[in-house]
């Protein structure tokens, strides 16, 4: 009985998983000119007429999708920071999804805790060197 639910908890990964890829994919189809005559529904944009820190990051997104950055550049320049950060999110919970057992799951995990532990030495080292750093005086 328990090959049959971790046979029936496999599938369900995979499901996942596949379901997860694809969502980029589905992404790409959408016409960027369809997503740009869109109007806004930000609730701040349309109470006063100013734009957010947010308005355009999801046409940003979509730019972004389509590989022209620029275009999403233009839309929001937030997404220099926030692209990155939602691709580093996607990845690691894709990888989250795949099974124990598939070798090229268990190096990836491996690389990113490295590359997570070289992350967090270089924001500490870039910390000390700040605070090591000499005050400047006002002449």
């Amino acid at each position: 009985m328990a090959t049959c639910l971790s046979e029936g908890k496999k599938r369900l990964h995979i499901i996942l998983f596949t379901g997860f890829l694809l969502i980029p994919v589905a992404m790409y189809f959408v016409p960027l000119d369809w997503l740009r005559s869109q109007h806004t529904i930000c609730l701040y944009k349309n109470l006063t007429g100013h734009e957010c820190y947010g308005c355009g990051m999801t046409r940003a997104i979509f730019s972004a999708i389509h590989l022209k950055l620029s275009d999403a550049w233009h839309f929001n320049r937030l997404s220099v920071i926030v692209i990155p950060l939602l691709a580093y999110i996607w990845l690691k919970t894709l990888l989250s999804l795949l099974p124990e057992e598939w070798a090229i799951s268990a190096r990836i995990r491996k690389w990113i805790s490295i590359y997570k532990n070289e992350q967090k030495r270089l924001f500490i080292s870039l910390i000390r060197m700040n605070n090591n750093r000499a005050p400047e005086t006002a002449s």
